[in-house]
């Protein structure tokens, strides 16, 4: 691949363009010269020009004399072609370049593969240059190391320094771990690295440094050579090793002299250009470095002594030496020497305090002195207490509060009879919260039983079977001393192990969120919360860099500020480490917030209502995502001794109890300077002492935790109780509509486990019984929402997508092993199927089945290896045992199709025309369909399926051409065959045969027996929801192979050749020829049935054997796996194939991130749905032509609406499908008013709003399948006066939000205006467009509470329901509201679920009839209702 051109240093190319040199093979003589005139980059060559015109023109112009082209003309104009052939491949690959190089520099894990053959031209060209050296397999490179290296020199143009751990050879595994991305914006994101292996011997670092230079020769930038280096190096290096024995010298002098020419290339490029010139200078002018190695070789064992030994303590501090002329001190030099000599004196004063307090000689001890600052009322009450047990702080039951917070040595507990803490809290400190007494426990056990106690993170495993038993659980992340953990777990609230860095009573191991040593337990975490166990997270995450008790007066100094929040520029390099390892806190407590609510549980996050954290643009991307809230308080109102103004953002509406400020009435102590903290024996900052909550902070808290963990509506209790007077009701409540089910109930299924709504109807309605308003609040409000259920895969599959959560490479080895068996028995069956298929007695048939004639040997790859089929669906258990037989004999073709006992019976009534029928009218036939094909122009369409039919013949699947009937009766040995025409279908840019199997009969005296079944786009994205769920976090790939001519490789039956003759005219003589198919031929309704037995056969041996999540559609096998074990995957499908001698299409293979199947483009790095680029670009040139051109027929019309609804699917919920309707008019017009079908201005707008569609459409998301209740519930109604009743009010509509994680459901209700009816159609009554007003409303107005959510909409209407469901009507005004509708929707990002609900059951009916006062009572919020702007234009 790389050019190997010499050249003089001064005029070398880049390493780019010599590659795109060496793979388009130019000549050396023309790549010196192109370097000799600057031409040395792809950038350059990419500026010659537009064109290939250009170009050479260009390249005259640079070198004007022609002769250095070549001698003569031809030999000039080849050289231009191949310098137009590099500037075209440097053209297009420059802009991949540079997306390439920009995603290796954002994520350091991305490592591009060099193709095998491109390896394996490297390992040729070194052998061929080198053939004195020796490439044992310990010497030589491993691919993978090769590629790092490339990829490396690729991004930065220089060659890394690797560790002799990170250079592999090619006898070694390379083994993946797991770790976090470099990235500081997706720290969540696992990325698999190499694990490094350790050298350990002499001799095996030496081999690793070969690989290590052979490498940089397979890649152009160094040779292996003395001249160049590293043979010098080498040669060195082995010297010095035997002079000094010790793999610990080797390892460092290695070290380094690598490290130190990785600096000299990397610093001084200008000077030393290339890595041999580096390497050079350093062997050159840096010797003094071997000696180097042997003083760090000697200073490494010294300091391992020192580790190792315990030093003994000197009795007597030596003094430090000073300078005999120190220089005077700064004026901040003495104040900062006095602030600490004034500590030092504390300190040693606290000391002294605390050493000579004398033990109490009795159990009680003596009633402490008063502090002067606490009232004496206080004081005198709080010393009348008498006490047993341990000595109690006094400090905590007064108002100024214990200054050591929970590091206080003596008991915290509260005295009886003593006042409320300071504030408007509604529970005074002495009164139980629901059975937790607010004062501090003594123990750790519940009143009731022992709890559940969940072992450490490290304890805990991937079966959560346990867990989910006794869950769901709170979870407290940076718990410090874990208060609110304790004061929940009292409260009967089953809680996980409190997670924070310090050991404390509750959090038994220390856990650092940003420490990869414990990586274990941050997975358990994130897996923890992933599957759903956690119903409340509390983060309390460290302020100490946000905090604003950071100034400018001689303490900490700030680190941000308001206009930088994520850190100040200029900062030591101390203070920027604080300021990062705040940013990934703040990160880590995001992105786990996030996860627990998108999972459906609630966070809260706690820190100072100062602190810089709520002004960082992680915090509102927080806020905006999860409509969280603000509940602002003061802690001294829950006994605090300080203020602390605090800020609880927390995703529910409940935690507002605890929004209680200081009401007065006491002295905060300052939380300036430090404390003495008698449990770390130092002094600390007073910020870090009111860390800890107090207890009754922590009660409160647990107290609203215990509610949402209990009954999660409670708070909606009167909303629930609401009926429907018995006098308004028109049907009973418990009565039950029976659903009597739908033709289209099954895909209506796959549709809602794929994320969207098919029709209405065809999937049960989800309240299909009669209830109360107040029933069916609870009920939709309890209902999982459908898009989130996991879809129920076949049990192949299933069983397939579980076994992939065993790690990558247990999967790959056991792949491997099974590849090697059934590799053995397909070798081993071979001769059985050779000579099964020579005893048949066709030898067209054994021509086909042998893939070579009788003469010749046949090969594995070439043999139909029935042998191999027999013994796979044997190992499989598969149901279709006679599918062998049927693949070396021949598959009927009419009459019955033969039964695979793989799909259900076809129930459909069927035309039964007996074979006979057609027999007897074989001639009549046969006259008709050679008069038709007689009558065919010829064309070049004509001449393409004439070629595809003699290439036919060629590969032998067919016989002819016969140019008479009378040919044809004596091959076939009977006069009673039945033509078929053969025809031609253009697809885009290829043209292919199809045969009309209708038009004489074939397809109808053939009878369906089974009702095929196969995978849609559907069941991918299921397939794909369920992949992204068991493996969250995990790049997937998807494989694709795509089978050669697939029908023609399905023999048929010799006596049914007959009815498989193919006619068409020969483009040369114009006269009917003939061809009898030996294999099947496209048209075929039997071909369909019995093509996919084999295709549905080889699909199960992929599954069941080899556990690949695979899936068959006609000749199209694929699959989606994790992005590390997809190639092995293809692998195996490609290896069965092959096996089995089912030929497959090498240049149709796909291996990729972004596959695309059945006309569908998979992005799975971005994880949606996207049109297909080529789809895209036909049907945009296709809507221009028809807007050039101004016309549109019907049959035109009919084509490019089915293209839109095949692209309607791969965008956003119904986006769009609204314009479909004047489309589908069009189709449907048979006689326009004029002489042609005009384009209208509704026709013209509807297609320049799809060609914007088509190319910048929202694409439809794969979102993971973690069932979870529905965020919200929005009942809708509309109200339009009875002519009947003379009615006489306005029309109006109105609706209820109902959210679990508000106390009060919002309602609104608004009368529709004369400008919003004046673009409605006169109809008798407008309840249909006033009903969608509703829910059109109800988006708009409740959009601040329902934006990214998962909602479920409930209509009384059923005609509205089901215009919304398919996003288009026959009517243009509603579909004008339907297009409003699902644009909010998409600007909002909210999956909907839409479903009827009842009129007796539906609360908006009272909203919508101007009756507030109803739901007033029951505590909703009346909301001023927002009309959209799009409902106003015209």
């Amino acid at each position: 691949m790389v050019d190997r051109t010499v050249y003089t240093p001064d005029k070398l190319p880049e390493l780019p363009l010599r590659q795109i040199f060496g793979r388009q093979r130019v000549p050396e003589d023309l790549c010196r010269l192109v370097a000799d005139v600057g031409l040395r980059s792809v950038e350059t060559f990419a500026m010659l020009g537009d064109t290939i015109t250009t170009v050479k023109q260009t390249l005259k112009t640079i070198i004007p004399d022609s002769a250095r082209f070549g001698d003569d003309a031809p030999a000039q104009e080849l050289a231009l072609t191949a310098l137009a052939a590099v500037w075209k491949q440097c053209s297009t690959m420059q802009d991949h370049f540079a997306a390439r190089r920009a995603k290796m520099e954002e994520d350091p894990s991305k490592v591009p593969e060099i193709p095998g053959e491109d390896h394996a031209e490297f390992r040729d060209t070194f052998v061929a240059r080198h053939p004195d050296v020796l490439l044992p397999m310990h010497r030589e490179p491993h691919r993978k190391f090769v590629e790092r290296v490339q990829r490396d020199y690729l991004v930065h143009g220089f060659v890394h320094f690797y560790e002799v751990g990170e250079i592999r050879t090619r006898n070694e595994q390379i083994a993946q771990k797991s770790g976090l991305s470099k990235n500081a914006e997706d720290l969540l994101r696992v990325v698999m690295v190499d694990q490094p292996s350790a050298a350990s011997s002499e001799s095996q670092v030496m081999d690793k440094l070969h690989a290590f230079f052979i490498t940089l020769e397979y890649l152009n930038i160094c040779e292996f050579s003395v001249a160049a280096g590293p043979l010098k190096y080498l040669s060195d290096l082995e010297e010095w090793r035997h002079e000094n024995r010790g793999l610990a010298l080797l390892l460092a002098a290695d070290a380094l002299i690598r490290k130190k020419v990785h600096r000299v290339s990397s610093d001084q490029r200008k000077t030393f250009g290339t890595f041999s010139a580096a390497l050079l200078e350093v062997l050159t002018n840096h010797k003094q470095l071997w000696n180097d190695a042997r003083s760090s070789a000697e200073l490494d064992k010294f300091k391992q002594v020192l580790q190792t030994t315990a030093p003994s303590t000197p009795s007597k501090k030596r003094s430090r030496s000073r300078s005999q002329s120190a220089p005077k001190a700064s004026p901040k030099a003495r104040k900062n020497r006095a602030r600490r000599e004034r500590q030092k004196a504390l300190l040693k004063k606290a000391k002294v305090g605390h050493a000579s307090t004398p033990p109490p000689k009795s159990d009680q001890a003596k009633k402490p002195a008063r502090d002067e600052r606490v009232p004496a009322h206080e004081w005198q009450k709080i010393t009348s207490f008498k006490y047993q047990g341990a000595k109690r702080c006094p400090f905590f039951n007064c108002s100024l509060g214990c200054r050591f917070g929970d590091h206080c040595r003596q008991k915290h507990s509260c005295g009886a009879s003593l006042e409320a803490p300071p504030g408007q809290w509604s529970c005074p400190a002495t009164v139980c919260y629901d059975g937790l007494s607010a004062s501090a426990p003594s123990g750790r056990k519940t009143a009731d039983s022992e709890p559940f106690t969940v072992p450490g993170w490290s304890q805990l495993t991937e079966d959560f079977t346990i867990l989910r038993s006794h869950g769901p659980f709170f979870l407290e992340i940076f718990a410090g001393q874990a208060g609110i953990t304790e004061a929940v777990q009292l409260m009967g609230v089953p809680a996980l192990p409190p997670v924070d860095v310090v050991v404390s009573d509750l959090v038994s191991e220390a856990a650092d969120v940003l420490d990869l040593a414990v990586w274990e337990t941050i997975m358990a975490i994130i897996a923890i919360i992933a599957a759903r166990l956690v119903f409340l997270l509390h983060c309390g995450t460290p302020c100490n860099t946000f905090t604003a008790a950071r100034k400018d007066d001689g303490g900490p100094p700030p680190l941000r500020s308001r206009d930088a929040p994520l850190g100040l520029p200029g900062l030591s390099w101390q203070n920027q480490a604080l300021v990062f390892m705040g940013n990934l806190f703040l990160i880590r407590t995001c992105e786990a917030c996030t996860l627990v609510f998108n999972l459906g549980g609630n966070f809260t996050i706690e820190n100072p209502l100062l602190s810089l954290m709520w002004a960082t643009t992680m915090m509102d991307q927080l806020v905006h995502d999860t409509r969280a809230l603000a509940v602002d308080f003061d802690q001294c109102a829950f006994g605090a001794p300080s203020k602390k103004p605090t800020r609880l953002l927390c995703s529910a509406e409940h935690f507002e109890v605890l929004q209680v400020l200081c009401p007065g009435g006491h002295v905060h102590e300052s939380l300036r300077g430090k404390v003495f903290d008698p449990l770390q024996g130092k002094l600390v900052f007073k910020t870090k002492a009111a860390q800890v909550y107090p207890w009754a902070l922590c009660a409160a808290f647990a107290s609203v935790a215990h509610d949402l963990w209990q009954d999660p509506l409670h708070a909606l209790q009167p909303s629930l109780q609401l009926t429907t007077p018995p006098a308004d009701r028109k049907r009973e409540v418990g009565s039950c509509k029976p659903w009597l089910g739908h033709k289209q109930e099954e895909s209506a299924l796959k549709a809602l486990w794929a994320g969207y709504q098919l029709k209405r109807g065809a999937a049960k309605p989800l309240l299909h019984v009669e209830m109360e308003p107040g029933q069916a609040i609870e009920a939709a409000l309890n209902v999982i929402h459908p898009f989130t259920i996991e879809a129920p895969l076949a049990a192949m599959e299933e069983a397939a997508v579980l076994q992939l959560r065993r790690p990558s490479e247990v999967i790959m080895a056991e792949r491997a092993r099974l590849l090697q068996f059934w590799h053995a028995q397909a070798v081993a069956l071979l001769p059985h199927s050779v000579a099964a298929i020579r005893a048949l007695p066709d030898p067209h048939l054994r021509r086909l089945l042998l893939g070579t004639d009788d003469l010749s040997v046949p090969r594995l790859g070439q043999v139909c290896h029935v042998a191999l089929y027999e013994a796979m669906l044997m190992a499989c258990g598969s149901v279709d045992q006679s599918l062998p037989s049927f693949l070396l004999h021949g598959f009927p073709i009419v009459g019955e199709i033969a039964r695979s006992g793989r799909w259900p019976p076809y129930n459909k009534p069927q035309k039964d025309i007996p074979v006979q029928d057609a027999l007897d009218r074989a001639w009549v036939l046969r006259k008709k369909i050679i008069q038709r094909v007689q009558s065919v122009q010829i064309s070049d369409n004509l001449q393409k399926i004439w070629d595809a039919s003699i290439e036919d013949v060629e590969e032998k699947s067919c016989l002819g051409p016969f140019v008479s009937e009378e040919e044809v009766t004596k091959a076939l040995g009977c006069d009673d065959w039945i033509p078929t025409q053969r025809f031609e279908v253009v697809q885009k840019n290829k043209v292919r045969g199809c045969d009309s199997a209708t038009t004489n009969m074939i397809n109808q005296i053939t009878r369906i027996s089974e009702k095929l079944q196969l995978p849609s786009t559907d069941t991918n994205v299921a397939a794909l929801r369920k992949l992204r769920t068991i493996k969250p976090g995990v790049k997937l790939a998807g494989w694709v192979l795509d089978e050669r001519k697939a029908y023609r490789q399905v023999a048929v039956r010799p006596d049914h050749r007959k009815f498989s003759v193919i006619c068409l005219k020969n483009p040369k003589t114009g006269a009917p020829n003939f061809f009898i198919m030996i294999g099947h031929s496209f048209g075929l309704v039997s071909a369909v049935y019995n093509y996919n037995r084999r295709s549905a056969a080889i699909n199960e041996f992929l599954v069941s054997l080899f556990g690949l999540v695979a899936f068959s559609f006609y000749d199209d096998k694929y699959g989606f796996e994790p992005l590390a074990i997809a190639g092995s995957a293809r692998a195996v499908a490609e290896h069965v194939h092959f096996w089995l001698g089912a030929k497959f299409d090498q240049k149709k293979l796909q291996l990729s991130t972004e596959p695309t199947i059945l006309g569908v483009t998979y992005n799975l790095d971005q994880m949606q749905l996207e049109i297909k680029a080529e789809r895209r670009e036909e049907i945009t040139q296709e809507i221009e032509a028809i807007v050039k051109a101004g016309i549109l027929d019907p049959g035109s019309a009919g084509k490019l609406k089915g293209k839109l609804m095949f692209g309607a699917s791969q965008l956003w919920g119904k986006v769009g499908r609204a314009f479909l309707r004047v489309i589908s008019e069009r189709q449907y017009l048979r006689f326009p008013i004029g002489s042609e079908f005009k384009l209208d201005q509704p026709l013209l707008e509807s297609l320049l709003h799809w060609k914007k569609l088509v190319n910048e459409g929202p694409p439809r998301p794969i979102e993971s399948a973690l069932a979870k209740l529905v965020d919200a519930v929005i009942f809708t109604d509309g109200f339009t006066p009875d002519p009947r009743k003379k009615e006489r009010l306005p029309d109006r509509v109105g609706a209820v939000l109902f959210d679990r994680r508000l106390k009060r459901p919002m309602q609104f209700t608004s009368a529709v205006s004369k400008a919003v009816k004046r673009r409605w159609l006169g109809r008798s009554t407008q309840i249909v467009p006033v009903e969608m007003v509703a829910a059109v409303l109800a988006l708009e107005t409740f959009a601040d509470r329902i934006r990214g959510s998962d909602i479920l909409l409930l209509i009384d209407s059923e005609a509205v329901e089901g215009a919304l469901i398919k996003g288009y009507s026959s009517r243009e005004d509603l579909c004008q509201l339907i297009s409003v509708f699902w644009d909010l929707a998409f600007q909002l990002r909210v999956r909907v679920f839409i479903d009827r609900i009842s009129t007796d059951a539906n609360p908006a009916d009272w909203p919508s009839r101007n009756k507030l006062s109803i739901g007033e009572a029951a505590g909703w919020i009346t909301v001023n209702p927002c009309w959209p702007k799009a409902l106003f234009e015209t």
